[in-house]
């Protein structure tokens, strides 16, 4: 009979490690979420290069570049900003962090919020600038529109194109990624 006490406490106190080293691990990312993590970071970061390489194209000699050369790269912007809207519906499930992550994840989840923070203001600035502002509606000849405020717009883009650089690193770094090559900050 005095076995049997033993026993128990030997199998409570295996289960007992077993559960501690389990929930020890929970704090981190697995290997699985991890790469999660990177396959989202990448599709945005080369999503993201699209529109700030149409953004350098439309803003090439914008001032003596013909009306047609100017309305097609507003189009090519566009198309891409319409893209990277649909990049960010489908990447920001991608960057969540599971809440039973121990408590040393905390970074992470901060980390996450500004990510997806800065992913929705994206999309807000995707919309007025691209959806709206470069659409050709409005009083007067579509062209001089672009020329006139594109510069603007444009600006007003690449400074939220910026921020979500700056969040996603943080979220990399945060979750032990390193995503190569990394984006030029102008």
């Amino acid at each position: 009979m005095s076995r049997l006490p033993l026993v128990a406490i030997i199998v409570c106190a295996a289960l007992l490690g077993s559960w501690a080293e389990g929930h020890a691990q929970s704090a981190v990312p697995s290997d699985s979420v991890t790469q999660r993590y990177r396959t989202a970071l990448v599709t945005l970061r080369n999503s993201v290069s699209r529109v700030r390489s149409d953004i350098d194209r439309f803003r090439r000699d914008l001032q003596s570049a013909g009306a047609r050369t100017v309305e097609n790269r507003s189009r090519r912007l566009q198309s891409s900003c319409q893209s990277l809207g649909a990049t960010l519906v489908e990447t920001e499930p991608g960057v969540r962090v599971n809440p039973r992550l121990g408590a040393r994840a905390d970074e992470l989840r901060a980390a996450e919020r500004d990510l997806v923070q800065q992913m929705r203001s994206v999309r807000r600035v995707l919309r007025d600038v691209c959806e709206q502002g470069l659409a050709p509606t409005g009083p007067g000849e579509w062209a001089d529109s672009l020329k006139a405020w594109g510069p603007y717009r444009t600006s007003r883009l690449e400074q939220s194109l910026l921020a979500l650089h700056g969040a996603s690193a943080r979220f990399a770094g945060a979750a032990g990624i390193k995503i190569e090559p990394r984006l030029p900050s102008n």
